[in-house]
């Protein structure tokens, strides 16, 4: 019984490090990942619930977060691509002519006029 004490705080340490190595970048909130797993091994204790209070980004939010800059990541590689098609680096005139939108919020699209 006496080991347990010593045990929870490694074993607590241990599993919040793999949660933040887990996490992406964007999902770490006020310090670097790099800096929270530091903190978690200098300070097992305080760092592993200092992570769970303030560093860590729950809910659907950040699951929403990934999905915009996975488009937005998808948007520029396109339009990368059109301007080395077109001979000036511009958008091709069908591409000037095309609607644009933008976001309505909670991940809604709407025509721009």
């Amino acid at each position: 019984m006496s080991v347990m004490p010593a045990v929870l705080p490694i074993l607590l340490a241990v599993l919040t490090r793999a949660d933040i190595i887990t996490r992406g970048e964007h999902q770490a909130k006020h310090l670097p990942k790099v800096f929270w797993i530091i903190t978690v091994i200098v300070l097992p204790l305080v760092g592993a619930i200092l992570w769970c209070l303030v560093g860590r980004d729950y809910g659907p939010q950040a699951e929403a977060d990934t999905r915009i800059r996975r488009l937005e990541a998808e948007v520029e590689v396109r339009h990368a691509a059109d301007s080395r098609e077109t001979p000036g680096g511009g958008a091709s005139p069908a591409r000037r002519r095309s609607p644009r939108y933008v976001s309505a919020g909670s991940g809604r699209m709407i025509q721009k006029e």
